[in-house]
């Protein structure tokens, strides 16, 4: 994350933004409750190196930048490497609301809880596509 409140975060830094943008981002990747929580919501800080929130909290809402704008295709790279349980739910569920959204998802990961939510499974073997095909096959 970039220094600046989250909302900046959200809308990649633009300043001509309306909130109801930022808000459905957010919501899409299931990290509207978490950051309304916040004692300043979206108008919390966050350094850096991404304080104060975890390493958790800091992937979701690095997700709802990556939803932002409502995109067509978004590439997420070990997206659930520092989720807990309750971050792995909202991560499966945000994939799901993507997929209904006609958001085409392209996901890297080494963790099978993700796989539930793909339509389409590509394994690479020392760089090598070993398995292509549809992920009930």
């Amino acid at each position: 994350l970039f220094p600046g409140s989250i909302k900046a975060n959200i809308a990649r830094m633009r300043e001509d933004v309306d909130d109801g943008a930022i808000y459905e981002a957010a919501k899409l990747a299931d990290v509207h409750e978490l950051i309304a929580s916040l004692p300043h919501g979206y108008e919390t800080f966050v350094a850096a190196d991404g304080a104060p929130l975890s390493g958790g909290q800091k992937q979701r809402i690095a997700l709802a930048r990556a939803f932002f704008g409502s995109p067509k295709l978004v590439v997420l790279d070990e997206p659930n490497s520092n989720l807990d349980t309750a971050g792995e739910l909202a991560l499966s569920r945000a994939l799901q609301q993507a997929k209904e959204q006609k958001i085409t998802m392209v996901t890297i990961t080494q963790r099978p809880a993700l796989l539930q939510t793909v339509d389409k499974i590509l394994v690479l073997v020392n760089g090598t596509v070993a398995l292509f095909g549809m992920r009930q096959d």
